[in-house]
């Protein structure tokens, strides 16, 4: 497969709208990758009090923030 003919990269004979349609689905899914990492640190810090709430003060597993 040649660079022109490539679903990554538009080669020269690519139809706008495809092109256009490329980076719109790109940036969806930058968007998802961006927002996962947001969500997956509020997970540890639910996971870091959850783990640590019946634990005695001097034998907590996190230290707190």
């Amino acid at each position: 497969m040649t660079s022109a003919t490539s679903p990554v990269s538009p080669g020269a004979g690519t139809p706008t709208h495809l092109v256009q349609h490329r980076e719109q689905v790109f940036k969806r899914l930058q968007a998802l990758l961006d927002d996962d990492a947001a969500e997956q640190q509020e997970t540890f810090a639910y996971l870091q009090r959850a783990i640590d709430e019946d634990r005695p003060a001097l034998r907590k597993r996190f230290a707190a923030s």
